[in-house]
């Protein structure tokens, strides 16, 4: 699993590209909700994780457990 997190400048071709890449090699993608949204306009799939606490999906939590890979 990948965790993208992009600001809005970062959004940018070559950050699809570098995600798609990624996808193309196996990997999970992981991002929040702006990022995800970024990434399924560029036509990948991906799950949405929260920046902050507060539930299953919160990141910090994720990298802790060991999920996130890169």
């Amino acid at each position: 699993m990948v965790f993208f997190s992009l600001t809005g400048r970062d959004k940018t071709p070559a950050a699809a590209k570098a995600a798609r890449d990624l996808a193309d090699l196996g990997f999970t993608l992981l991002a929040t909700d702006g990022t995800a949204e970024f990434l399924r306009k560029n036509g990948l799939e991906c799950e949405r994780v929260q920046q902050g606490p507060g539930g299953p999906a919160y990141v910090v939590d994720r990298i802790i457990d060991g999920q996130i890979a890169w």
